[in-house]
C-alpha cells in the first residue's frame, strides 16, 4: 500500500465509496509503537521464565499510534471547524485509517482500525499562523 500524507480518523465511517473514516487530516510525524503483554520472572533457581499473552492466532501484539497533525482549514472547513472536531475526538473511541492505505477513492475497509484517541493541547506554533500541530495518540482497542 502506497504512503499517504494524511490519515482517516472520525468516529463515524463513510457509508459508501471509500468507506473509510470521514475526516482526513494531514500529518507530519508517525509513529508506530507495538504493544506485547508479557511478563519475565525468575524462578527460585534463577532460571528466567517469559509469559506472553496468547490467543489462538498466536501472540497478542496489538499497534499503537502516535501522529503529529496538522491542524489548517482544509478539506472544505474553517481552521476553527478542524480545531473543534479534533477536540470532539479526545476520548472518544474512533476509526483509524493509517497513512499507509490505498488510493483515495478505493475502498479503505481492510485498513480501518478501532482505536481510543487522546488529543494534546493546541499550542500556537507561531504568531500568524495558521494552523497547529498537534499531537494525537491513538490505542489500539481492537480486543
Amino acid at each position: 500500500m502506497p504512503l499517504q500524507n494524511h490519515i482517516h480518523l472520525s468516529t463515524a465511517l463513510q457509508p459508501s465509496g471509500e468507506k473509510a473514516p470521514d475526516l482526513k487530516w494531514v500529518v507530519t510525524d508517525r509513529l508506530e509503537i507495538p504493544v506485547k503483554f508479557m511478563s519475565l520472572k525468575r524462578s527460585l533457581s534463577g532460571v528466567l521464565r517469559m509469559h506472553r499473552l496468547k490467543d489462538t492466532g498466536g501472540v497478542v501484539q496489538l499497534t499503537d499510534f502516535k501522529y503529529t497533525v496538522k491542524v489548517q482549514a482544509d478539506y472544505g472547513y474553517t481552521l476553527e471547524q478542524r480545531i473543534a472536531q479534533l477536540r470532539v475526538l479526545d476520548g472518544q473511541s474512533v476509526y483509524l485509517c493509517d497513512s499507509f492505505h490505498v488510493t483515495d477513492g478505493q475502498d479503505h475497509m481492510t485498513a480501518v482500525r478501532s482505536m481510543v484517541a487522546s488529543v494534546g493541547d493546541f499550542a500556537p506554533i507561531g504568531p500568524g499562523l495558521p494552523f497547529f500541530l498537534v499531537d494525537v495518540e491513538l490505542t489500539d482497542a481492537s480486543r
